[in-house]
């Protein structure tokens, strides 16, 4: 279940998407594809890495989005959110200033009649802060696609997790290989790494 809030001038209107059946009963970004199955793992796992962490749809808890107002492009299976965007997933929240959701209707199987729409991309700009637990990572853009199975922050990008920290222009996070590469910018920006030993 995914709730989106739109805030407007003394009022709340909420926005259930498993309570609008005519518009989006389908749309389920939490799911992940069924042949994930056990070996799927959350934050609160002990063992989980940064990686983990930044990913929307390796987890089952419910997508919760609020900003000041929505906008839904029924055509083009894009819902925009503008204004204090806050998207809560378990322990791990997303901020940004403006939330571009891309999603796609699978193709009908016989065996499954009831196929829900999937979550294809993400995009948050403007002040992207996310954070889970003591992660933490900031950029201007960050992109989450689904497809790629990737998460790209672009802009002044920094991942911290306690005292450790990277830095760079553009940091890519390949979700199913723990894995990231760094990039430094224009000019003398370098990537960059701190490391603090226990």
């Amino acid at each position: 279940m995914i709730r989106s809030t739109a805030v407007g001038t003394g009022w709340v209107v909420f926005v259930t998407i498993l309570v609008i059946p005519f518009f989006l009963s389908p749309l389920t970004l939490a799911a992940e594809d069924a042949q994930q199955g056990p070996t799927d793992r959350t934050v609160q796992d002990s063992a989980a890495t940064f990686a983990d962490s930044l990913s929307l749809t390796s987890r089952k808890d419910p997508i919760h989005i609020r900003s000041h107002d929505l906008e839904f492009f029924y055509e083009e299976k894009r819902i925009q959110y503008r204004g204090n965007v806050v998207v809560t997933q378990g322990d791990m929240t997303l901020k940004s200033d403006r939330l571009t959701v891309l999603y796609e209707d699978p193709a009908p199987t016989a065996a499954d009649t009831s196929a829900q729409q999937r979550l294809k991309h993400i995009v948050a700009e403007g002040r992207v802060e996310i954070t889970s637990g003591e992660r933490r990572a900031t950029s201007r853009k960050a992109i989450f696609n689904q497809q790629k199975r990737t998460v790209t922050l672009r802009g002044n990008a920094v991942l911290q997790e306690g005292p450790n920290q990277v830095k760079g222009d553009i940091v890519t996070v390949f979700l199913d290989e723990n894995r990231s590469i760094v990039k430094g910018g224009k000019g003398k920006r370098q990537a960059q790494m701190v490391l603090i030993p226990n």
